[in-house]
């Protein structure tokens, strides 16, 4: 048996296996409505209620599919997008915190709370955070900044705050403390 075959065995496998661990579940908590969404005929509720173990070991045996898949194109767009843009969040949250930006402004600017954002710190390997007062901007770096930041604003309306922070931090090697605080005194 080749490899390609073998893959195939084993993913076949893995969906009966799963679909048939689902339907069993059901049958067990007599969800009919369930058992009638996946197409299971009534006949097969009592077989389902006592699957074990053993009869799941055994579909290993069994070379054929037992569901047909359908994918409602739709809603796999619709998961998909909003997957990416999850994705995207959590990368631009990173790229942040990398930056310098500290928990109360991560917070106003995604809304990650302290819980969230210590262990998100730790996992990116940044130092822990420095307490005290965020350092002014000398006049000529704030200059910059504001005249970037609405830049940014006037010819990339689409792009958010944190995005436009950390393209103004990455763009000025400032760090996005900075220059956030700079941006909330300063417009």
């Amino acid at each position: 048996m080749g490899h390609e075959n073998r893959t195939s065995t084993k993913l076949l496998y893995a969906l009966n296996r799963e679909a048939i661990c689902v339907a069993a579940s059901a049958a067990q908590r007599s969800d009919f409505y369930l058992l009638q969404r996946l197409g299971i005929d009534e006949n097969c509720v009592p077989l389902l209620k006592r699957i074990g173990i053993h009869e799941l070991d055994r579909l290993r045996d069994f070379q054929a599919s037992i569901v047909d898949i359908h994918f409602n194109s739709q809603t796999l767009t619709q998961l998909l997008g909003h997957l990416q843009r999850e994705t995207q969040q959590e990368e631009l949250v990173d790229r942040a915190i990398r930056l310098g930006l500290r928990q109360p402004m991560v917070r106003a600017l995604a809304g990650i709370s302290r819980r969230e954002f210590d262990p998100r710190r730790a996992m990116l390997k940044m130092p822990p955070g420095e307490p005290g007062r965020i350092e002014s901007l000398n006049e000529r770096d704030e200059l910059r900044v504001l005249n970037l930041w609405l830049a940014l604003k006037k010819d990339e309306p689409e792009l958010n705050d944190l995005e436009r922070l950390c393209r103004v931090a990455e763009e000025t090697a400032l760090s996005a403390d900075r220059i956030w605080n700079a941006v909330m005194e300063g417009i």
